[in-house]
């Protein structure tokens, strides 16, 4: 790996975002909102479980005064929360940290309602934005910061390759569950051998029975259930027949 590429490693790993996390014109009206677990969820993929392979420390908290505001005569400040957070990682085993800040409007008059508003989670939210922030600089949901998810083409392209992505994981979902199947019944048929009784076979094929016709109920299911289905009833009548002739 070349030099240029190493760097951005990180950047690569973390930089498409999930489209599912995307909320368009909901920061003030405009822009792209990102789902804040969403961005979470990346960097533990990338460095490992919060607080082991990344986390993150409040350097300083504060709440600013802004501009003056009069309303029916008396004059308030407005109120920004602030937040000065440390993001630490792991790289190649070495600590590494980056800074930024986060705001939210904490005390604030509404125009449209007129009159004042007292955020209570300001200080959940700034902890939030300044996450995001350092999360950004590293590359986590880059195409969104970089401007990229404001491009029909490249939103199109997107939506085509999670569809895609979407349709590859079922597929394999199914293949996983038939595989399951064929186990569970493979093993069965041997049970079903080794029985020596009528009692003894009728419960296993029971058991078996039970089970497949919960697995018919999944879709696209039916028609493996069915096929394997078959096999184990034809062993079933194998094996019935046999223990009836050993009998007389």
């Amino acid at each position: 790996m070349s030099e240029s590429n190493k760097n951005l490693a990180i950047w690569d790993r973390g930089e498409k975002s999930d489209g599912k996390a995307l909320k368009r014109g909901q920061a003030g009206g405009g822009g792209t909102s990102i789902n804040s677990y969403a961005m979470f969820k990346v960097a533990t993929d990338i460095f490992g479980p919060v607080g082991a392979g990344w986390g993150y420390k409040i350097i300083e908290e504060r709440s600013d005064h802004g501009a003056p505001i009069v309303v029916d005569d008396v004059t308030t400040r407005q109120l920004t929360h602030t937040i000065r957070l440390e993001l630490w990682y792991k790289l190649d085993g070495e600590i590494c940290t980056v800074e930024h800040y986060g705001h939210t409007p904490q005390l604030y008059y509404s125009r449209k309602n007129k009159y004042w508003i007292f955020d209570e989670e300001a200080p959940k939210k700034s902890l939030t934005d300044a996450i995001k922030k350092c999360l950004s600089m590293l590359g986590v949901y880059g195409d969104v910061y970089l401007g990229m998810t404001e491009d029909v083409g490249y939103m199109a392209e997107k939506q085509i390759e999670e569809r895609i992505g979407k349709a590859e994981t079922v597929s394999e979902k199914r293949e996983r569950k038939i595989a399951e199947l064929v186990t569970y019944v493979d093993a069965h048929i041997d049970l079903a051998r080794a029985c020596t009784g009528m009692s003894s076979l009728g419960g296993v094929m029971r058991k078996v029975a039970t089970k497949l016709d919960g697995l018919a109920l999944l879709p696209d299911m039916a028609a493996p259930v069915e096929t394997h289905r078959t096999r184990i009833g034809r062993v079933f009548s194998e094996m019935k027949n046999t223990i009836e002739k050993d009998k007389k």
